[in-house]
């Protein structure tokens, strides 16, 4: 009985810890759903609060009023492409810090706009909040989804479901957008609100109240990143290690770095923006318009009934995210396929309610018809491109640049729903079937074409593959970032990636290295693996380099200095820097490398770290040392 106590503890401590791993971090996306989508399904209840503004147009222009369907997606837009850039620079913790202030801080504005009186007033109030809010909400997509990915990652127990716990982080999206529903049906019900006409003072104590039900979940929020929420340890040691790469070894700044990544991932940062396009023209367009859509479904039912079949709506979507975050790890299925055919099953969905729209119109059975094809498009959205989109744009790029790529990505598909916003108040309700039937194929091809499988592939080796980029030295790396596997259709055919791979050769210096019995140690420093055995001086200063005034060059170019004197001193001759190079060499110098040379034999490395001014690591100079070790090499 104790034992089988004792296993039962260990199994929920368990599952507490998976549990929270993902529900906390997704309580950002919660407050997006359940505050964006709001936005929409509370429109009738601000008409009945201020019909002289929504209805009648006398107190507010009718252009104005239209302005709030698309003005909060500008201020994503802008927080996305702010936000992303930053959390590569001053991290994932401060910057879910800042956007969740800033989420909070919107979120009261929205809940006590209501009890301003003018209409005018109120709706410049709303907007205003809206779009401060739709600022903090476009942050949270990079900060998140970076986060979410770079957690798994450095948790061994997560490591290999690192595609299941991003999704449930975003499946919060789809808990915000479920529950928002219900808060306001629940409400409506509290207050009366079932009939035919709409109390405006119980409108406007509902729109408050639903509002105040968010505003208790970002509170909570905001406290827990200020006073519990850790940095990211990957983004902690890779950045170091690329800026070190970037300063020390190729001698270049943070725009280089940026640009490399750009000129390498371009096809990748295609399909991630552009497959984003085509879901969101999809997805926002018909959710900001669903209310349109269940009017055409049931013309005679009260917003009560119309805000039933949305709640049922949302509730099929979010059995999407789950079935999403339950096969994206798994190898026959992955990222890639999910994307595609949930592409491909918006294409075919939303084809035939364009093709079959007066048909299925026409009759009480054809609308059951064409509800049902509604509501399982919506569950292929999330089983597909809007779980999956989130997901690889934290994925396929490196860590120094991967909350600016996300951002970039994400922002893109904003753009796509302002499109889908803009366009489908011009057009009718089949024409605009017909166009999310393209996106949706546009999406697959796009997804075919350009988006590799990250599928299995660990961001540790994403990120070394990324270093022999930066070095410019991408024809030395053979490892499973250039798996055929874990490759996109272009990168195979066009760029060729995959004639790189090379596994055999990519473990030989491990092997050896385990053979020999030496211990392999990762360290937060710029420079390649490094060799320290008997025979060798080794010396680390500690240096305090802003007091001295030196960068990071001089300070390497010293050390290596200080070898070529010692080595002199033992009548090794060794010739000193050349212009634009780091390192020392005789009789000829060897391009592109750091350390001391004697003729074409390295004497001696060079490794240091550089952190708030303070220097660490430092040289290795072989003496006596057995150059048996370095066989293999």
């Amino acid at each position: 009985m104790a034992l089988s106590m004792k296993r039962r503890g260990s199994c929920l401590s368990a599952w507490w810890h998976w549990y929270l791993a993902w529900a906390i971090p997704g309580l950002g996306m919660f407050s997006e759903a359940y505050i964006i989508f709001s936005l929409g399904l509370t429109k009738p209840l601000q008409t009945a609060m201020f019909p002289t503004c929504f209805k009648t147009h006398d107190d507010c222009k009718e252009t104005i009023t239209h302005v709030q369907n698309y003005i909060q997606i500008v201020g994503i837009i802008v927080g996305m492409l702010l936000f992303g850039a930053l959390g590569d620079i001053i991290g994932r913790r401060w910057g879910s810090r800042i956007v969740a202030s800033i989420m909070l801080s919107g979120t009261i504005l929205l809940t006590f706009s209501p009890l301003v009186p003018n209409p005018a007033t109120f709706l410049n109030l709303y907007i205003f909040a809206a779009t401060w809010y739709g600022f903090g909400v476009g942050g949270e997509y990079p900060m998140a989804s970076a986060s979410a990915a770079e957690r798994s990652q450095s948790d061994e127990a997560l490591r290999h479901r690192r595609g299941e716990q991003v999704v449930l982080t975003f499946s919060g999206q789809g808990m915000g957008n479920f529950v928002n529903g219900c808060v306001i049906l629940i409400l409506m019900a509290m207050f009366g609100m079932t009939g035919t006409t709409l109390d405006p003072i119980a409108s406007r104590n509902v729109v408050m109240i639903q509002f105040a039900v968010a505003g208790a979940v970002s509170l909570f929020m905001v406290l827990w990143r200020w006073f519990k929420l850790k940095e990211s340890e990957v983004w902690k040691t890779e950045k170091h290690d690329f800026d070190e790469l970037t300063e020390q070894e190729v001698h270049k700044g943070k725009t280089y770095e940026a640009l490399n990544a750009l000129a390498h991932f371009w096809p990748r940062l295609t399909a991630t923006s552009m497959a984003w396009v085509a879901n969101d023209f999809a997805f926002y367009g018909n959710k900001l318009f669903q209310s349109t859509f269940i009017a055409l479904l049931y013309p005679d039912a009260t917003a009560f009934e119309r805000m039933q079949w949305t709640v049922l709506n949302s509730a099929v979507s979010l059995t999407g995210y789950f079935c999403a975050a339950a096969v994206v790890d798994k190898r026959w299925y992955g990222r890639r396929r999910m994307q595609n055919v949930g592409f491909l099953m918006m294409f075919v969905l939303f084809l035939i309610c364009g093709a079959a729209f007066k048909t299925l119109t026409a009759s009480a059975t054809g609308l059951r018809a064409f509800q049902f094809l509604y509501f399982f498009s919506s569950f292929w959205n999330q089983f597909g491109p809007n779980c999956t989109t989130w997901l690889v744009a934290a994925e396929v790029f490196p860590t120094d640049v991967r909350s600016t790529f996300q951002g970039f990505s994400a922002a893109m598909g904003k753009v796509g729903a302002i499109i889908a916003d803009v366009v489908f108040g011009y057009v009718n309700q089949q024409t605009t079937f017909f166009m999310s039937a393209a996106f949706g194929l546009a999406g697959a091809l796009v997804t075919w074409l350009f988006l590799p499988d990250t599928t299995g592939l660990s961001l540790d080796e994403l990120d070394r593959m990324a270093k022999y980029m930066l070095a410019g030295e991408f024809e030395h790396y053979h490892g499973e970032g250039v798996n055929p596997r874990h490759l996109s259709t272009y990168e195979r055919w066009v760029l060729k990636w995959d004639r790189h791979y090379d596994p055999d050769m990519d473990d030989r210096h491990k092997t050896e290295l385990r053979r020999t019995g030496f211990e392999i140690y990762s360290v937060p420093r710029g420079g390649e693996t490094t060799y320290h055995g008997p025979g060798q001086l080794v010396a680390y200063p500690i240096i305090n380099l802003r007091q001295l005034g030196l960068g990071a060059r001089a300070f390497v170019e010293g050390l290596e200095d200080a070898m070529v004197q010692a080595a002199g001193c033992f009548g090794i001759e060794a010739r000193g820097r050349v212009p634009g190079k780091t390192g020392v060499w005789a009789r000829g110098r060897v391009p592109g490398k750091t350390g001391v040379w004697v003729g074409e034999r390295k004497i001696g490395a060079v490794g240091v770290r550089i952190s708030h001014g303070i220097s660490s690591h430092g040289v290795a100079l072989n003496v006596t040392t057995d150059l048996s070790h370095y066989r293999g090499r």
